[in-house]
């Protein structure tokens, strides 16, 4: 039986037994200076026991279990109780946490995160991890001498904000890193630290550092080896390798690998990773001095990169990466494989390449990816891969001092736009270019010696921009401006083509050279040509400027077309080409010479020594304000020592003073015709067109509206012989002509060719002077004496006759007058003075009536004419035709127009005998023809005319025995004719008439008569073919007349006079009525009522 003393001395060994077991196998709860345990929160400990060897049985030292400890080895030794081999060896310094070794019962609570913990002074050995820290923030690991460690030195999970320093680490076991860091231990700062790894296996790959899914971290100033001098079996040893992270900063390390496949840093599905200013060495096969595996956005600046493996090595081997960036950064071996690249030169710019796949490997990048000071090279020969489109910037181009508007430029010229697109106009200069080959900046202005298209608009510093410099060469502005920097005469040109003597180098003869879609202002001038042949400009519009717009000198057969421009500066013309500019063509341009006062000798278009061109279709403006009495010269056209030219349908407006539409001076053989020229100067020496010392000029169906109040001309011709009027007399109303051998021709009719070539006349009305009609040649030699001169007459189509006679006032003309110098249809005779000239048969032809009086007698011979002319006329406009003709009975001539024409004119022409046979009207006053231009549909009639006293005297006549007759279908007609007003000397008479044909002034008919050949209200067809007008509207009742547009001529439209039913039975019927009626019904009344 156990007594109570045995009972107590069993409680006692227990209790002996428990404490010691406690002892031997439990682990110490406190660590302190001189022994390893759990460290708690706000601790510092600093060891002062010598080398402390762990004895706890899990081999880890210290484990930390709260925050705010500091653990200081005041350079002690901490050694393990394991080998290098052996796991399960502990780690020098655990941060506790869930999930750990240590027992929770043993250690109390157990935090799952600590923060700021310190470690320093510590040499550690002999254990699996020197360091094993997971879910901790703001850790610094610091002067630590780490070695002979199992597995890796320093392991963190998911620490973040934490520093690694002044570690000394090396590694040497398989599947062993230096450095390990994953699961998000973001924001570290592992620094200034020494690291190796060494005796590597290929099947277990170690690193120096080595991270997973850790963002924003820096990698900064350690040095990291990998192998030894006498091992090389090492492989697969990376120095820094990160994994899926992001954010780092990798710089200024210094890198040795020596195993093969190792690569000095690593980014493998890395993004936003800088890696600068380290210094890699790698001596192995299949390494790389950087690798990117599937990455974004990573920048490489200004790396060292030694390579000297012998197979298979490369600087930088990027594959399936996009945005990778090379900085600065000199690179020779290179491999990349779906690749997309960024080379930045910080100095001068980039080059990025938009296709996101490049592939290419090479033994040195750097020559092939050139950027240096205003340059970017591609060297596409042997590097095919990079001649793809790619954005070029180029950095601070205000500093290389260019004349205009940066441009990019290929091989040294302009880039053509199907290749450069510019992106970015500014000091960071940024294009985008198709393929590669040598780019730079430069000013938009310079040589050309290929073609080009402007990209961008361009602004010149100073001088010309674009030299020609080439034959063959387009010069497309795309419609983009180029502009000046003033309108001096020393601001140059937009454009001049280089030649022999310009000191520039050029050749001397360019051809086929184009300049179009150009907007061009504040130049000298728009374009200076010297010395080319097929040169074409063509749409340009040209504004401000200090001189010519365009200036072509010996430049021939070339075209100017589409061109709207404007000058407005002293001795500047729109338009001037001279010394042999020969066979040019100026069609379809725009032109304004915009002067200012004190302008002197400019002119729109201005030609000397230029032969053979055509100026056609021109609409030409001149426009000057000037102080009264200030004579200036600003002509539409002038040409100068020329020949050969061709000027028509040109519209000139002149609204200068002295000017001239067309002027030539010591100009021959040209042809001006189909021109409008609207002359409003106020000065005599305006002219329409201007002759000066000419041969051979020919003027044709010019039309002239002229300011004859000051006396201006439609035609100036001076000393100047051969000049002909072809179908233009009747256009030309004030003339002027001093020394001039004159021609006057109608094609349809006759020519009329003055054998003097010194006729001196002016006067106002050239179409009243001189009137060639069908088989008539009339010159007024009472008004024009001038024109009185000695002719040669040439009469077209003269085919109805038998024996050809010349006539002279409807009578055989005697030979001292008339001399025949060809007798065939085309019959020419000459006459030694002027009255009426015709070619007859015989004796002539009949009388169309008796003469007495003011009118009658002779053939169909004119001796008087009047026309005039009209700028335009509109739908129901009242129009007056007066005459002041005294030779004419006609004085107003009154109508209406139907529908608008432009250049209408009318002529009335007093005839001697009517062409044809008709009824005799006995006695005849006068009788006339009235023409007008075709166009001319009118209605409403109306023709005041006047007879002499003293005729109706001689015939028996009363004032009221006067009527007006028409010619209508081979007989005369009467016109409803009454008495306006009479005076002393004569009375004066107005008729109404459907339209326009021969008229005659005569007797009266009787009322049966009358009522015979009175208008009928049936549309008849005059017959003879010489009435070419278009018959308008009735004056009395008038069915609608049909106007038929395809004939020049239409019958009256004639009203039969009714006589008026008489009145008579209606009023005998009334009075019977109230014979009936009313006097009945009065007596019927009167007996009611009285």
């Amino acid at each position: 039986m156990i007594n109570f003393k045995q009972i107590s001395l069993l409680f006692l060994v227990a209790v002996i037994a428990i404490v010691s077991s406690q002892v031997v196998f439990g682990q110490l709860l406190y660590a302190n200076a001189t022994q390893c345990g759990v460290v708690n929160d706000s601790q510092t400990i600093t060891l002062t026991a010598g080398n402390i060897s762990s004895g706890l049985v899990n081999g880890t030292c210290f484990y930390i279990n709260g925050s705010n400890i500091i653990i200081d080895g005041d350079g002690l030794n901490l050694t393990g109780s394991g080998t290098v081999d052996l796991e399960g060896s502990g780690s020098a310094v655990m941060i506790a946490s869930q999930g750990s070794w240590i027992d929770p019962a043993s250690a109390g609570a157990i935090i799952i995160n600590v923060t700021n913990v310190s470690v320093r002074n510590l040499n550690i050995s002999n254990f699996t991890n020197a360091f094993n820290f997971s879910n901790a923030s703001n850790v610094s690991i610091s002067n630590v001498n780490i070695s002979n460690i199992g597995r890796s030195a320093i392991v963190f999970v998911n620490v973040t904000s934490s520093n690694v320093s002044y570690v000394n680490a090396n590694v040497s076991n398989t599947s062993a890193n230096v450095l390990s860091f994953n699961t998000s231990s973001n924001d570290l700062n592992v620094s200034n630290n020494v690291f190796a790894i060494f005796n590597n296996s290929a099947s277990q790959p170690s690193h120096v550092i080595f991270g997973v899914e850790s963002n924003n971290s820096i990698i900064r100033t350690n040095n990291i080896t990998s192998g030894n001098s006498t091992t090389q079996s090492i492989v697969a040893a990376d120095g820094i390798r990160l994994i899926n992270s992001s954010g780092g900063w990798i710089d200024n390390n210094s890198i040795l690998l020596r195993g093969n496949a190792s690569q000095g840093i690593n980014l493998t599905r890395t993004n936003n990773t800088v890696v600068s200013n380290n210094t890699i060495n790698t001596s192995g096969n299949f390494s790389a001095g950087v690798f990117l595996l599937t990455t974004i956005s990573n920048t490489l600046v200004t790396n060292t990169l030694l390579t000297s493996g012998t197979f298979n090595a490369s600087d930088v081997n990027a594959q399936s990466s996009t945005q990778l960036r090379l900085q600065n950064q000199t690179t020779g071996a290179y491999n990349f494989t779906s690749v997309g690249l960024i080379v930045e030169n910080t100095a001068f710019g980039e080059l990025s390449f938009l296709n996101t796949s490049i592939t290419q490997n090479g033994t040195n990048l750097t020559p092939h990816l050139e950027i240096t000071n205003n340059n970017v090279f591609v060297n596409s020969t042997p590097a095919p891969g990079f001649n793809t489109t790619a954005n070029l910037t180029f950095y601070s181009t205000s500093s290389l001092g260019l004349d205009s508007t940066p441009a990019p430029f290929r091989d040294g010229q302009l880039c053509p736009g199907t290749i450069c697109t510019v992106l970015q106009n500014a000091n960071t200069f940024i294009f985008n270019v198709t393929n590669f080959s040598n780019y730079s900046i430069g000013g938009n202005c310079g040589f050309l010696n290929a073609s080009y298209t402007l990209i961008q608009p361009i602004t010149t510093v100073n001088g010309t921009c674009f030299y020609i410099n080439a034959s063959n060469i387009i010069l497309d502005g795309a419609g983009l401006n180029v502009t000046g920097n003033g309108t001096s005469l020393q601001a140059g040109s937009a454009v001049q083509i280089v030649s022999q003597g310009a000191g520039l180098g050029g050749i001397f003869n360019f051809t086929n050279v184009t300049i179009r879609n150009l907007n061009v202002s504040n130049f000298t001038n728009a374009l200076n040509f010297t010395n080319g042949t097929n040169i074409s400009v063509s749409n340009l519009n040209v504004s401000t400027l200090g001189g010519s717009g365009i200036v072509f000198v010996n430049v021939s057969s070339s075209n100017v077309s589409y061109v709207n421009a404007n000058v407005s500066n002293t001795s500047a013309n729109v338009l001037s080409f001279n010394t042999s500019s020969n066979n040019l063509n100026i069609s379809n341009n725009v032109f304004a010479s915009l002067g200012a006062p004190g302008l002197v000798s400019s002119h729109v278009i201005f030609g000397v020594e230029s032969n053979n061109s055509i100026i056609r279709t021109n609409n030409i403006t001149t426009v000057l304000v000037n102080s009264p009495g200030n004579l200036v010269s600003l002509d539409g056209i002038r040409l100068e020592n020329s020949s050969g030219g061709w000027i028509d349908n040109n519209s000139i407006l002149l609204r200068s003073n002295a000017s001239q539409g067309v002027n030539l001076t010591r100009t021959n053989n040209t042809v001006v015709s189909n021109n409008t020229i609207n002359s409003t100067g106020t000065f005599s020496s305006s002219a329409g067109i201007f002759l000066l010392s000419t041969i051979s000029n020919v003027l044709m169906n010019n039309v002239f509206v002229t300011n004859a109040t000051f006396n201006a001309s439609d035609v100036n011709a001076q000393s100047s012989t051969q000049l002909i009027l072809r179908n233009q007399s009747d256009n030309v109303s004030i003339y002027n002509f001093t020394s001039v051998g004159l021609i006057v021709e109608n094609t349809a009719f006759a020519q009329l060719s003055y054998l003097n070539a010194s006729i001196v006349r002016n006067g106002t009305n050239l179409s009243n002077d001189v009137q060639i009609e069908s088989n008539n040649v009339f010159v007024d030699s009472d008004d024009a004496v001038g024109l009185n001169q000695p002719a040669n007459l040439t009469f077209f189509g003269a085919t109805n006759f038998v024996t050809r006679t010349p006539f002279r006032n409807g009578a055989s003309c005697a030979s001292a007058i008339c001399t025949v110098l060809q007798n065939s249809d085309t019959y020419i005779f000459n006459v030694t003075g002027f009255t009426n000239y015709s070619v007859g048969e015989g004796s002539g032809p009949a009388v169309g009536g008796t003469s007495s009086g003011g009118g009658g007698g002779g053939g169909g011979i004119s001796s008087a004419n009047q026309r005039k002319s009209w700028t335009s006329l509109g739908p129901q406009q009242q129009a007056t035709f007066v005459l002041n003709e005294h030779k004419i009975a006609v004085s107003q001539i009154l109508f209406k127009v139907r529908e608008n024409v432009r250049a209408p004119w009318m002529s009335v022409t007093k005839r001697e005998a009517a062409p044809f046979a008709l009824n005799k009207i006995d006695p005849t006053y006068q009788l006339l023809e009235v023409t007008k231009s075709t166009d001319l549909v009118v209605s409403d009639v109306k023709i005041k005319f006047a007879v002499s006293k003293a005729w109706l005297s001689e015939n028996n006549m009363n004032n009221d025995d006067v009527a007006l007759f028409r010619h209508i279908d081979k007989k005369w007609v009467q016109l409803p004719t009454k008495i306006e007003q009479a005076s002393i000397a004569e009375v004066q008479f107005s008729a109404e008439s459907p339209g326009f044909s021969y008229f005659l002034i005569g007797k009266r008919e009787d009322s049966k008569s009358q009522a015979t050949n009175a208008i009928t209200g049936n549309d008849v067809r005059e017959s003879e073919k010489d009435v070419v007008e278009l018959e308008e509207k009735p004056v009395k009742k008038v069915a609608e007349s049909v106007v038929d547009r395809e004939v020049d001529v239409q019958d009256d439209v004639l009203v039969e006079q009714v006589p008026a039913p008489s009145n008579t039975p209606l009023y005998v019927g009334i009075i019977l009525v109230l014979l009936i009626v009313v006097i009945p019904a009065g007596i019927y009344w009167y007996k009611n009522h009285y």
